[in-house]
């Protein structure tokens, strides 16, 4: 072989890896689908699909309505799942959600509050952090339009941060929530917003 076609090879193969390795590392990752919901979505790179395991961490199953980064952890994570609207609106379906939150961090931190006093405030720092962990804060509310459908996004500022999709679909309403912890969320808070964008339902 000359040198000439030696290089050529050499280049055909290279132009060959840099063609694969764009294709590998492009934005897209695997696909969360749910058949009896008629729901698909296109995960971020590497995510997978599965079920909660009681021990920790995720087991992986293509019928899961979770899907996560990292089997062995629980954060960062998402799961979808389907509410009746019970006769309201998109809006007031998401406003009562956010109301009845707010009611049950409350009753949360009264009885931490209340087991603090029992104990004598032994406790202390970690009734602190526990009183901490119980509240949330919604961000922004913002209408979408999500598959073709009526949505409602909500970020949520908590220890474990969520970006929540609320998607009109006839008489239901499918909630999509994607989390993660509150110091990594800047980090996923777009490959959230572009995985909700590839929702579609059949």
């Amino acid at each position: 072989m000359t040198t000439e076609k030696r290089w050529a090879w050499v280049a055909c193969v290279l132009v060959a890896g840099l063609l694969l390795a764009a294709g590998g590392c492009g934005r897209g990752g695997g696909s969360f689908k749910l058949k009896e919901m008629g729901f698909s979505m296109k995960l971020p790179p590497g995510w997978k699909q599965g079920e909660p395991r009681a021990s920790g961490g995720y087991n992986v199953t293509s019928n899961g309505s979770f899907f996560f980064e990292d089997a062995s952890r629980y954060d960062p994570w998402g799961n979808v799942m389907e509410t009746p609207l019970d006769g309201a609106s998109l809006q007031e379906h998401v406003d009562k959600l956010i109301e009845l939150t707010e009611k049950m961090e409350d009753l949360q931190v009264r009885l931490t509050q209340a087991v603090d006093k029992m104990t004598g405030g032994v406790a202390g720092e970690e009734m602190a952090e526990a009183e901490s962990a119980l509240h949330s804060e919604v961000l922004s509310k913002q209408p979408r339009t999500v598959g073709g459908l009526q949505a409602i996004e909500v970020v949520t500022d908590a220890p474990t941060m969520t970006l929540t999709v609320y998607i009109l679909r006839g008489e239901n309403v499918v909630v999509v929530t994607f989390g993660a912890p509150k110091e990594d969320f800047p980090a996923y808070e777009d490959l959230f917003r572009e995985a909700s964008e590839t929702i579609r339902f059949s």
